[in-house]
């Protein structure tokens, strides 16, 4: 963000654009960032708004973003009002003039403006005049937020506040005058001379009661820091630059809630994983800390070797105790210092005036209020800075204790008398249209027992796999823990249908219950309601009201809406497999919304279309129609029956598929898990929300909670393993890939991912055994590259070529971009340069052309921009798209695909010969949970670096040789 009075920065700014890369000025050849418009520098822009001369003035390159920047030279001392007029003169000449005000020089500049020594001719006073640096080409977003940031603070009057005197508009540029504060910057006074202890509380005291003053007229700051904090003649301080304020209780349409804005070496972790949204008071008091932290040791308290390095920092790095860096400091002032730059808000001082005031306690030789860390406190923060140390501790403790109790235990669940499995529905009727009728019936009888808290019911996705009339239904009562089990038959015969149902005690095998239904097909929700209602009967479950209102639903008079409904149940059953696919989920999207047109008052199908839309989104169509498409047929079933457990169920999914706001998706799921008790969707759904978090504990706690009430549900033991295996348990997660087979023994993308358990331990023996039957055909498209994967880490870079072409062959140009730069790097490795090039091209110019979508999609479209970049040897943009992808997208924001960015980051930095940094990276990803990048699913692990020859480049150094020979343990949060 902006810097006054000669400091240049480049930080996270308002947009992921804002993290720049030099380039040069195609006009004057002074160094620039590469959005500049036009490939012009800000002088060459200005020169045409402002009428100004060439011979520009060249600011300094930045060595390291996380730390203060050099100065710019300047025709005057640093930051102070010149001496000589005459000097003064000769900058006036050279810049020209704006408006009202005649241009002496240039003090400083920032992502978003430049800040000027100027003389406002018709008052004879000097003053700072900041101008928008885009000049002319300014978007209207642009202009909107820096008139607002003005007013914002113009509407502070505060002496040790800079006061805004004018904000006007000229020839496309927009300004705004200040006092100008004949001093200098506070980060220039500490580069000068270091600054006692008492000085630095009665400093910061100071600005803190100025920051709370802001605070009460409802304005954030949002970019405190010493460049910003300037000091008059007398040392007197005054907080300036509002440019990154927001009015607290004024949502603005201008900023996104993503937009990482302040400077990394001083910005919350809050505000660094890009919450702007829920930003409070506490920001700003981080923000205090850190300027405090830098008065007290000379140095912030991080600050990495660029803006990516220092935002991961902020976010998962604790701050040093101040007193470790300055010896001679006060116990105190170091915790004031530390409870400032607490990660959780809550555990900060409530206000910038309880700062003030516990400083000015100190001062005064009173008690502070702020505690040091106590033993568990210490205990924590040491686990997040210790992850190996923690695990082999954890390890032992879990085997000590643990080794008798293990989630994959065979044994049969104890029975509960009221428990009930309702197996697939045989469909007798003689037309094979016909057959979605028996799915929709046994799913409809499902949805209104899972109603019932005082029954135990298994889900479809556990019964699925048995036949409809099996003889050993002692057998599968004991495999799915139930003591009854529903079996029936469904024929339809023109506009009549029969339905046979049978109730089985089966631990005695013994009839419970049996009937036939002849109706009409109008009457179908009939059958399914009576049928619900004499197995809550016969099982002898108490109901409460709304549960025999649920079992008596009709909900639609509409026939034809609901043989629609019906149809969708169907094709989405069979889709609740391993392999999610686009084709089935929306073709039962389409049947929705056919249910929907005919009834609009169908209140289930609106919430079955909402999921299905939401379930499109997350997975493959990032479109704006898409999400709208989730968002409309929710708000309609919200509107219909706002509190029922499928609305309940539909806005959940929203939350975490469309949203990824995990948060409130969990406050969601919670609440329906406890109108549906026995609902194992309803866990299964809170283990992924907990994973995406990065709450691997918890979610391998709700995954073997669902497993108790869905045992046989082959999609949820795939999750349970998934889980593991990004913890890198992989002999746990192998077992659990074992039970799937154990029911689907034949099932490819069950063996496939198993397959990528052997690779992340080095087995390519093993993994090629399982692999062999993949090829171009194969419809998944992870076991599809689980195969390319193996190839390549067979160095058969022939094979992989091969088949990536022939499965790209028939697609078109801009689909399935991320295999085709997989292309681009095979073809690398092969020694094929100019075909590397031909395909990278294509890659990057469909790229080019369609970043759009939310972030996590346009994140990952960055990522393989930025390695279609690099097969072309565009190293700034390579290296640009990389960083801006993890800021777009950071890991704080999904512990599942963050850090795969981060990954990604890692080998472009590679490719250009940052080794260190790649191995930094690398480093920390190797005791990070996450699905990989180029192994997905599964993490980095020491045998991938060893084996896979994208890493070639590292291997000579004693460094990375280390990474690939130690022997990783499991990782944990």
């Amino acid at each position: 963000m902006e810097e006054f009075y000669g400091v240049q920065r480049e930080t996270a700014g308002a947009t992921p654009t804002m993290i720049r890369v030099i380039r040069i000025c195609r006009k004057c050849g002074a160094k620039i960032f590469s959005d500049a418009p036009e490939g012009l520098c800000t002088r060459c822009v200005l020169k045409t708004a402002l009428v100004i001369l060439p011979d520009p003035v060249v600011p300094q390159e930045r060595d390291d973003p996380g730390q203060p920047a050099s100065p710019v030279p300047a025709t005057t001392r640093d930051g102070v009002v010149p001496a000589s007029k005459k000097k003064a003169s000769r900058a006036a000449n050279m810049l020209g003039q704006l408006g009202d005000y005649e241009l002496l020089e240039e003090v400083g500049r920032g992502g978003q403006g430049v800040v000027y020594r100027a003389r406002q001719r018709s008052l004879n006073r000097i003053v700072a005049l900041k101008v928008i640096s885009l000049g002319q080409w300014s978007s209207t977003p642009h202009l909107r937020r820096f008139r607002r940031d003005a007013e914002a603070a113009a509407s502070l009057e505060h002496p040790q506040i800079v006061p805004i005197y004018e904000i006007g508009e000229r020839e496309g540029s927009c300004y705004f005058s200040m006092k100008f504060v004949e001093g200098g910057q506070l980060d220039e006074v500490l580069k000068r001379e270091p600054m006692s202890t008492r000085r630095a509380a009665e400093l910061l005291a100071k600005v803190a009661r100025t920051v709370h003053f802001a605070h009460q007229h409802g304005i954030l700051h949002r970019d405190i820091k010493p460049g910003n904090i300037l000091l008059d003649r007398e040392g007197e301080p005054h907080l300036t630059d509002f440019g990154l304020a927001r009015l607290l209780e004024q949502e603005s349409t201008i900023t996104h809630s993503s937009d990482v804005l302040g400077t990394p070496s001083y910005m919350s972790p809050e505000q660094a994983s890009g919450h702007t949204k829920e930003l409070t008071a506490a920001a700003d008091v981080y923000s205090l800390g850190a300027v405090f932290y830098q008065m007290l040791t000379g140095e912030p308290p991080f600050a990495g070797g660029t803006t990516y390095e220092t935002i991961h920092m902020v976010l998962d790095s604790e701050p040093r105790s101040p007193r470790v860096r300055n010896p001679k400091l006060d116990r105190e002032l170091s915790t004031i210092c530390l409870k400032c730059l607490e990660k959780d808000p809550k555990r900060r001082y409530s206000s910038a005036l309880a700062l003030a005031e516990d400083l000015e306690h100190w001062l005064k030789h009173e008690p502070i209020q702020a505690k040091p860390s106590g033993f568990f406190t210490h205990g924590r923060k040491w686990v997040r800075r210790n992850p190996s140390t923690t695990v082999l501790v954890t390890l032992l403790v879990a085997l000590a204790i643990g080794l008798s109790v293990t989630v994959w235990n065979r044994k049969p669940a104890v029975l509960i008398s009221k428990s009930i499995a309702v197996l697939p529905f045989e469909n007798l009727s003689p037309y094979p249209d016909s057959a979605y009728l028996a799915d929709g019936i046994q799913e409809e009888i499902l949805t209104r027992l899972a109603n019932i808290a005082d029954l135990r019911v298994i889900s479809r996705t556990s019964t699925r796999h048995y036949e409809s009339k099996p003889r050993n239904l002692g057998e599968i009562g004991k495999q799915l823990g139930v003591a009854n089990v529903l079996e029936g038959s469904v024929q339809k015969i023109a506009d009549q249908v029969r339905v046979n149902v049978r109730l089985v005690n089966a631990q005695t095998d013994s009839h419970l219950w049996a009937d036939t239904y002849d109706r009409k097909l109008t009457d179908i929700f009939g059958i399914e309601s009576e049928i619900s209602k004499r197995i809550a009967h016969s099982l002898q479950v108490k109901l409460s009201g709304r549960e025999e209102q649920a079992l008596a639903l009709k909900p639609t008079n509409n026939p034809e809406a609901y043989d629609a409904h019906l149809r969708g149940l169907s094709v989405e059953a069979r889709n609740y497999a391993t392999a999610y696919s686009r084709d089935l989920v929306g073709k039962a999207a389409g049947f929705y919304e056919r249910a929907v047109q005919l009834d609009p008052n169908f209140a289930i199908a609106w919430a079955r279309l909402a999921r299905t839309d939401a379930r499109l989104y997350f997975n493959d169509d990032h479109t704006a129609a898409r999400r709208e498409a989730a968002k409309h047929a929710l708000e309609n079933a919200q509107k219909l029956e706002p509190n029922s457990p499928e609305t309940l169920l539909a806005l959940g999914y929203y939350q975490y598929h469309v949203l990824r706001d995990y948060g409130v998706a969990t406050t969601t799921f919670e609440r329906v898990k406890k109108m549906l008790p026995g609902g194992g969707e309803v866990v299964t759904a809170l283990g992924r929300v907990a994973r995406r978090e990065g709450h691997w504990d918890e979610s391998v706690t709700y995954f073997e909670q669902a497993l108790t009430l869905d045992p046989q549900n082959v999609e949820l033991l795939v999750d349970a393993a998934w889980t593991y295996a990004m913890r890198r348990q992989f002999p746990t997660a192998l077992k659990f890939y074992d039970r799937a087979l154990d029911i689907t023994p034949n099932n490819v993308d069950v063996i496939a991912v198993k397959a990528c358990s052997y690779q992340a331990q080095g087995n390519l023996q093993q993994a090629a055994r399982f692999l062999s039957g993949i090829d171009a055909h194969t419809p998944v498209r992870d076991t599809f590259t689980a195969k390319i994967t193996q190839l390549r880490l067979e160095r058969n870079y022939g094979e992989a070529v091969r088949l990536l072409q022939a499965r790209l062959a028939p697609l078109d140009s801009s689909s399935e971009l991320d295999l085709r730069v997989w292309l681009a790097l095979i073809q690398h490795l092969a020694g094929d340069t100019a075909g590397a090039k031909a395909t990278a091209e294509q890659v990057r110019n469909t790229l080019e052309a369609q970043l759009y979508g939310d972030q996590r999609d346009v994140s990952e479209n960055l990522a393989i921009l930025s390695q279609a970049y690099a097969a072309t040897g565009a190293k700034d943009l390579a290296l640009k798209e990389a960083e801006r992808a993890t800021v777009l997208f950071p890991s704080a924001k999904d512990r599942v695909v963050g850090p795969s960015l981060e990954e990604n980051l890692a080998f472009i930095q590679m490719i250009f010969g940052e080794n260190s940094r790649a191995i930094l990276t690398l480093t920390r990803l190797l005791q990070t949970p996450y699905g990989s990048w180029f192994y997905r699913p599964m993490p980095i692990t020491s045998a991938l670096l060893r084996l896979d020859p994208i890493w070639d480049p590292l291997r000579a150094d004693p460094r990375f040789q280390e990474l690939c020979e130690e022997k990783q343990p499991p990782a944990t949060p």
